[in-house]
């Protein structure tokens, strides 16, 4: 299968292609480097000893995509492409509106004209809002607390709507929404010790759960919570990064992060049920796997 990812090159789209080749399939990535960086390439194939294709440039471009379109014969994309920055968002929501929405359509109306009919979409715990209670259900209502997550919602909407709009026709279009469960927190939260409670998840974990997706698309619209069904503060995350390391973690407790909730994680148990994933690596392997990569890649 040639799958395409939008923006592959980020963090979460890069450890994507590089599961996605070792599981034998073929890649193509487009990306405009506005978050992630050229030599990505370089070291996922070393990494896998496998190449891939990699075009730059905007998914906003739409003859880009379909040049890419027309050249690759997709058969199924992997959409990581958008902004993604909770805080910014309240500061420049016409900027997110504009990137992570056009953006969208005009990925959603290349792949129709070209029979592009399978789609993943990396959506976020932000469409939950505040939740009702915890942990957060797929069924429970969505509404949204800054524009950032507002685009994720607004891009569900569309995709449930273009997918309701293609069985009236009898066309067949399938559509994976991927809800993952990963944002930082800030302070002064409503949660046991004041700081925000979240359900991280390890990123190779998530870059996992995207294979099983593109593997296994159940019916014309899947929603899916992607995480661990654990919550851990922010102090709690602090903690085991000094402990598992063995070094200091000095910190500053400074006001919350504006349109952030309080305490968010997920229960996963349908995509268990359904694609057969289950988060394997604990808050400590996260912690020792982002203190080693950070000593690996710091700018000398």
């Amino acid at each position: 299968m040639k799958v395409l990812l939008t923006g592959g090159n980020g963090y979460i789209g890069s450890h994507t292609t590089v599961e996605l080749l070792n599981n034998n399939f073929e890649v193509i990535v487009v990306d405009n480097f506005s978050n992630s960086k050229r030599d990505v390439k370089e070291k996922i194939e070393k990494i896998t000893k496998k190449s891939y294709k990699l075009y730059e440039g905007d998914i906003k471009d739409k003859k880009l995509l379909e040049n890419i379109f027309e050249k690759e014969n997709i058969d199924a994309v992997i959409h990581f492409a958008g902004y993604k920055a909770v805080a910014e968002s309240v500061i420049e929501p016409l900027k997110y509106y504009d990137n992570n929405l056009i953006g969208t359509i005009n990925l959603l109306e290349v792949m129709k004209k070209y029979n592009c009919k399978k789609l993943v979409f990396s959506s976020s715990a932000t469409v939950y809002g505040k939740p009702q209670s915890l942990p957060i259900y797929e069924n429970f209502k969505t509404t949204t607390t800054n524009p950032y997550g507002t685009t994720k919602l607004f891009i569900e909407q569309i995709l449930t709507d273009y997918s309701k709009s293609l069985e009236i026709k009898n066309e067949t279009f399938y559509i994976t929404i991927l809800r993952y469960f990963n944002p930082i927190g800030a302070n002064d939260y409503n949660t046991k010790d004041g700081t925000g409670v979240r359900d991280y998840i390890h990123v190779v974990d998530l870059a996992k759960a995207h294979v099983l997706a593109v593997e296994n698309f159940k019916n014309n619209l899947n929603i899916y919570n992607v995480g661990t069904g654990n919550g851990f503060s922010v102090l709690e995350l602090v903690d085991t990064f000094k402990k598992v390391n063995n070094i200091d973690v000095p910190y500053i407790i400074t006001d919350r992060r504006i349109g952030d909730v309080d305490a968010c994680y997920a229960c996963c148990d349908k995509i268990f049920k359904e694609l057969g994933f289950k988060a394997i690596y604990g808050i400590e392997d996260m912690c020792k796997d982002s203190y080693t990569f950070a000593i690996n890649n710091k700018e000398k």
